[in-house]
């Protein structure tokens, strides 16, 4: 029986022991000090140690002091007083000296396990694994101080707020909640052409940085903005890993062992970075420092952005005001000084005696000031003042007048012309004959279907402008008259003078072919040269006379450009030769084989230029150059007269193609000839649609060009048809 017992003990031990080791709780059994009796395998899984490396060793001994301390003092209430369990939460450290949060259950034990006696002899307790628990709590709680500490920072962003005040409160959240060391924001310079330290917040003992982190090269962080451009971030998880420069240095200086730095945007422009340093420790950055410091870098975005927002509505407000102010004053003063034209007009309108008018089409009534009330009395003084008076004088209207009144008047209202302008007649009897006025109006307002509705205008007594138009008409008359007179006469007077004239030369010709000694021939030749320029000269005056009265006629028809050249050649060789001168004539070879033009009349032209040329020359060149050229976009021919003559001063440019006029007086003295050529050139030369240009040097020579437009064959048979 008793081995029985014995028997049953053990297997009941046996299955005891069996269960121990395959719960999931670590259970151990400690005397009345403490030190470990029994402890079950879960102890290697959860710690690291074996049953037997703990056996013997203080319970307490597993955990950290203050933790341990604190345990001591529960195990002596409960182990001196009335039988009770006890449960606490504690610390254990494991082999490798990491802690781990456990739940502690125990129940004290007496000799005769039993719970009764005074004093407990040891305790059986389990050990539950909390880590668990404990991270997701810490997470939690981690998680409300990060919404709380975000909103608290977001907050201070909100509504009219000094930037920086709320900046640097922020930064301390910001390093309390990271456990940064030191916490600070930089903004690039404009340009990016340095970076300055502008906030800074440091943790107890930290020795600030700001007053030495102020504009930075550039080009001493470019690394950065490239990592900022690449990863969106500047992580260092330990200073001394990173390559020897300018940033190592710098961060060793300030004895930062590890950061982490975010870019700061602000309406899509990189303007700086955030960063937090710990001084502390290295190692790599948790995610949700990461996060922290990606929240906060995007409100200060938007607190920058809307800060600029702010400054800009501010300006603008000041800007705003500033104009009112301004437009304010302005219209006080064109208030002033519009009362003030007012008073002048009216005084304008009394003096001149304009009059003014305004016309009520919807009530048919006309009224006005002085001097309406004037001419109203003296149209007729038996007639009273109505205010329907427009009937009476459209009456009163010259008969010629009236249907031209209603034709201006129709065609203003309809807006065939932008205001009403009309000339007429009034029979005023004071005087017992007809008046001429001048009306001037224009419609001022209409009705909402859009028609007139008012009619402003003005009126004067425009009689004795009449008269004296008439009268310069008459002068104008007897001008013309006398103009057609005298270029008749002119005419005549050449064609009297060019046919003895024509006589003298041919018989001058003839008498040289004859046998003559030295003498006669110069006698001949003087005859000769004496009635060419006396022709020339009457040619020039019948010219100008025939241009003044407008009776000069172009015959424009194609010609060969080189036959046209040949021509000119010959004569301006002849009177170059003369004169011991040497002529050259180009042309470019992009002028067309045919011009459309006056032959005759573009031979005088460059005979006066040619001609003046070699006058004005005693040696070296004359030239002629024939090129073509475009002028404000059309195309055109130019001629090119030049010599290596006396010159024109450029002050007297403008007056050698004025009448009877040259350069200098003593010229006439010396080379002759009336002024006439380069007027008449220049004449010619506008008539034909075409323009003039000089330039010259004194003793250094003259360039005389001649551009006239050039017309297509496409151009001619328009003109003809």
């Amino acid at each position: 029986m008793q081995e029985s017992s014995k028997e049953i003990s053990r297997v009941g031990n046996s299955r005891f022991e069996f269960f121990l080791d395959h719960t999931n709780e670590w259970v151990w059994e400690v005397d009345e000090k403490g030190i470990v009796v029994f402890s079950n395998s879960q102890v290697l899984s959860l710690l690291g140690f074996t049953p037997e490396e703990i056996r013997g060793e203080s319970l307490f001994s597993l955990m950290p002091a203050l933790e341990s301390e604190r345990l001591r003092k529960l195990y002596r209430e409960v182990q001196n007083g009335p039988p009770r369990p006890f449960f606490a939460e504690t610390r254990f450290v494991d082999k490798t000296g990491k802690a781990h949060f456990f739940e502690i259950t125990a129940l004290p034990l007496r000799s005769d396990h039993l719970l009764t006696g005074q004093q407990a002899t040891g305790f059986w307790g389990i050990c539950r694994d909390v880590c668990d628990r404990f991270e997701s709590t810490r997470q939690a709680n981690r998680q409300l101080e990060f919404e709380k500490t975000l909103a608290r920072i977001s907050a201070r962003f909100v509504g009219k707020i000094d930037l920086n005040e709320a900046i640097q409160a922020s930064l301390k959240d910001l390093g309390e909640l990271t456990g940064g060391s030191r916490v600070y924001l930089f903004l690039y310079s404009k340009g990016k052409k340095s970076l300055s330290n502008t906030h800074e917040w440091c943790a107890s003992g930290v020795n600030p940085q700001i007053d030495i982190l102020q504009d930075i090269p550039f080009e001493r962080v470019a690394e950065w903005e490239e990592s900022f451009q690449k990863f969106s971030c500047v992580e260092i998880e330990n200073v001394d890993q990173i390559p020897d420069g300018y940033i190592r240095s710098m961060l060793r200086e300030q004895e930062v062992k590890s950061l982490l730095a975010l870019p700061l945007h602000v309406e899509g422009d990189r303007v700086g970075f955030v960063g937090i340093d710990n001084t502390v420790s290295s190692g790599p950055w948790k995610k949700e420092d990461w996060t922290t410091l990606k929240v906060f870098v995007d409100i200060l975005g938007n607190a920058f952005s809307l800060h600029k927002t702010q400054q800009q509505l501010s300006q603008l407000n000041m800007l705003l005001e500033q104009k009112v102010e301004e437009r304010t004053r302005q219209l006080n003063e064109s208030l002033s000084e519009l009362t003030k034209t007012r008073c002048l007009l009216d005084l304008a309108l009394e003096v001149s005696e304009v009059g003014t008018w305004i016309w009520d089409f919807e009530n048919d009534v006309v009224s006005g000031k002085e001097p309406w009330h004037k001419f109203f009395k003296n149209h007729d003084p038996n007639v009273q003042e109505d205010p329907h008076f427009i009937h009476v004088w459209e009456r009163s209207l010259h008969p010629e007048d009236r249907m031209a009144f209603h034709e201006a008047l129709s065609s203003h209202l309809e807006g065939q012309r932008p205001s009403l302008e009309f000339e007429y007649r009034v029979w005023i009897e004071k005087d017992a004959r007809w008046h001429w006025y001048l009306d001037k109006g224009r419609v001022i307002s209409f009705s909402e279907s859009g028609e007139p509705q008012m009619l402003m205008g003005t009126f004067r007594d425009i009689s004795g402008y009449k008269e004296y138009e008439q009268v310069l008409k008459e002068a104008r008359d007897r001008a013309l008259e006398a103009s057609r007179t005298k270029t008749e006469f002119v005419a005549n007077v050449n064609h009297e003078l060019r046919t003895p004239l024509t006589i003298i030369q041919g018989m001058a010709e003839t008498l040289g072919r004859t046998p003559l000694d030295e003498e006669q021939k110069k006698f001949v030749d003087f005859i000769g040269n004496s009635s060419r320029q006396l022709m020339s000269l009457i040619n020039d005056v019948l010219e100008v006379s025939m241009i003044e009265a407008g009776k000069v006629h172009f015959r424009p028809r194609w010609f060969d450009v080189d036959s046209f050249l040949r021509e000119i050649a010959l004569g301006a060789e002849n009177l170059a030769h003369q004169k011991g001168l040497q002529f050259l004539l180009s042309r470019s070879q992009t002028l067309p084989e045919q011009i459309f033009a006056d032959p005759d009349e573009l031979t005088r032209v460059l005979n006066n230029l040619l001609g003046n040329a070699v006058k004005f020359s005693h040696h070296g060149v004359v030239s002629l150059h024939v090129g073509q050229k475009t002028q404000q976009q059309e195309n055109g021919i130019l001629f090119e007269v030049k010599d290596q003559g006396i010159g024109i001063p450029k002050e007297k440019f403008s007056r050698i193609f004025e009448r009877f006029s040259q350069a200098d007086a003593s010229s006439k003295r010396r080379y002759g000839g009336t002024g006439l050529g380069l007027s008449i050139v220049q004449e010619l030369v506008q008539i034909m649609g075409g323009k003039v240009f000089v330039e010259s040097e004194v003793n250094r020579g003259s360039l005389f060009s001649v551009w006239i437009p050039l017309q297509s064959r496409k151009e001619d048979h328009e003109n003809e048809s």
